[in-house]
Parts: C-alpha cells; structure tokens; sequence
C-alpha cells in the first residue's frame, strides 16, 4: 500500500498487523501518536481509530486478524518470549504496539504477511489460512536470537558478504574465505546473526539493489546483476520478499 498524503481517521473490528517496508510515517490515534520507521511493525487494537500522516513516501503492507482468534491465540504466547506485549483482547486498549523486528526476522515477518494476504485474496480454506495467521504471530513473539557477531569468523564473513555483494558466493567459498568450516560457520552465523549466511545476503542484494533503483537510470536487470543476481526472476522473488513490492514496482512508487 503506497501513502504519500495524510489519511482520515479509520477504524475497524479486525486487529490491524501494519509493516512499514520503506520510508516514515506518524501515526494518529485516540490517546496520542507514534513514529514509525521501515522496519518496524505495529499493532492495532480493533475499535479505534487511527490516522496517518507520512513524511514523503511510505510503502506499507497490511492484514487484519480476526480478534476472536487472536484471543485465542494468546493463552500460548508466554509474555517471557515475546518482544512486546501482544495482548490485543483488551478491549480498553487503545494505543498501538509498535515491534522494532531486527533486519534479519523482518524480511520472514514481511513474507509471512504476504502469504496470509495472498491467503485471503485467493480464498484459501479456513484452517489454511488460520495455519497462515498462526505462522505470522509465531515469527512476531518467537525468542529473539542474540545480534552482535562476536565470534571473529562471524564478523569476517559478514564483511566479505558486505564489501563484495556481486560475487558468486557459495558456503563452501565463505566459508574457505573465512577460515572455517561450512558447518560451524552455518552454525556460528545463525547463533550470532540470527540468519543463515544466504539469508543475510540476500537481504543486503535486495537492500543495495533499493538504494541502485532510486540513485541508477540502469535496467532492473543491469541493477540485479551488480548485486550479484544473474538470473532477474530470483532477483524479483528476493526483492519482493524483503520489500513486499517487485523492483519494477519498487521504482516506479519511488519515481511517482
């Protein structure tokens, strides 16, 4: 969903899952307002109203849950391992939960929610799509992996990835690059990271490829190819599931 104009106040029944895929935003609400960033995703309480107010242009992607669900889903979501407090059911809550997911989980968060979008568009059965929304708030409340990369073969394979993103990388090559073995540097990067290697590198193509399709007058293919990505169909899978939108679409919403 593209904003560039401020919203009137809307309000629903359902609770509203809102991510922010690119630019800032504020948002208005009965007791107050909230900003928020790309990366960050936020939790509305049904029966209230909510208005929004973008600085420039925000790409968002939204769904909402059935509350009922929700209240049952709740009685397994043990407030020890959740990033913040998801109890929705209140119905005297008004203000939003705002959930700073780090970049590693945001691009599972963000594909979960298209699946459960895509769920509803094509009318999937009904345990389908509740199997969807359960899968959603799993990725949302699951325990939070720790993210400084100490170990020193984390750190130096992370930097490889980052200072040659074009590269045809492989584990076996990493992993020779890094001095260690593909099993333990698999096992290390996602203790430390939070992501697999592959992962982590399709994340920072797809962000990189971004900041080439707002600065380059290039191809989208040309662009695909500097950050590493021969083929443009995997390109485009990759880039939506970070983004939520293709790299076609992706320029022509930043362009507009």
């Amino acid at each position: 969903m593209l904003h560039s104009a401020s919203t009137g106040r809307v309000a629903v029944d359902a609770t509203k899952v809102m991510i922010v895929n690119s630019g800032t935003t504020t948002l208005r609400h009965e007791t107050g307002e909230v900003d928020l960033a790309a990366g960050q995703v936020v939790l509305l309480p049904p029966g209230r109203w909510y208005a929004g107010e973008p600085a420039g242009l925000v790409i968002t992607t939204t769904a909402y849950i059935d509350t009922a669900f929700l209240e049952e889903q709740e009685r397994w979501i043990t407030q020890s391992s959740a990033p913040a407090p998801l109890v929705l059911s209140d119905s005297h809550r008004s203000d939003p939960t705002v959930l700073d997911v780090p970049s590693t989980v945001f691009p599972h968060v963000n594909a979960s929610l298209q699946r459960l979008i895509d769920g509803e568009r094509h009318h999937l059965p009904t345990l389908r799509r509740l199997s969807l929304a359960v899968d959603l708030l799993d990725i949302l409340t699951r325990p939070v992996p720790e993210h400084s990369p100490e170990h020193p073969s984390v750190r130096h394979a992370m930097a490889l990835l980052m200072n040659d993103l074009g590269r045809a990388w492989t584990m076996d090559v990493l992993a020779d690059e890094a001095a260690i073995s593909r099993s333990q540097l698999a096992r290390l990067f996602t203790r430390h990271v939070g992501t697999s290697p592959a992962a982590f590198l399709r994340n920072e193509r797809s962000r990189r490829m971004a900041d080439l399709l707002r600065s380059s007058s290039d191809t989208v293919e040309t662009i695909a190819r500097r950050v590493g990505w021969t083929d443009p169909s995997h390109a485009s899978r990759a880039f939506r599931q970070v983004h939520g939108l293709s790299p076609q679409q992706y320029r022509q919403i930043y362009r507009r």
